[in-house]
């Protein structure tokens, strides 16, 4: 088992757009994503199962969780229950990281 690791090292998760990107490490109960996103890129409302903590490291971003929409700067920290619908967009430039738990299966890959 590897323990650590240089940004460049860690999977990659398959998007068709390119004003993501997306990259994960996981334990066994949790997974951490590393998101650098492009001004306009949108995360579309959507649900799991999975309890969300997302730290906004750089730059501005709108997000929606259940009924409330607010547009956070880098510092922000945002709570995602588990199965609340969940949006986002961002309004500039951002780097945006995500703690799931349980672990995202759906982006597990071999060796990740």
């Amino acid at each position: 088992m590897k323990y650590f690791f240089e940004f460049s090292e860690l999977p990659k998760l398959q998007v068709q757009d390119d004003r993501f990107d997306v990259r994960f490490v996981h334990t066994d109960n949790i997974t951490v994503a590393f998101n650098q996103l492009k001004a306009g890129a949108e995360v579309p409302a959507h649900t799991h199962i999975h309890e969300t903590i997302d730290y906004i490291q750089e730059g501005t971003i709108e997000m929606k969780i259940g009924n409330e929409t607010v547009i956070i700067n880098a510092g922000a920290v945002a709570r995602v229950p588990s199965n609340v619908p969940h949006s986002a967009k961002a309004v500039t430039d951002c780097k945006v990281i995500n703690f799931f738990y349980p672990m995202r299966e759906d982006f597990a890959v071999e060796g990740s």
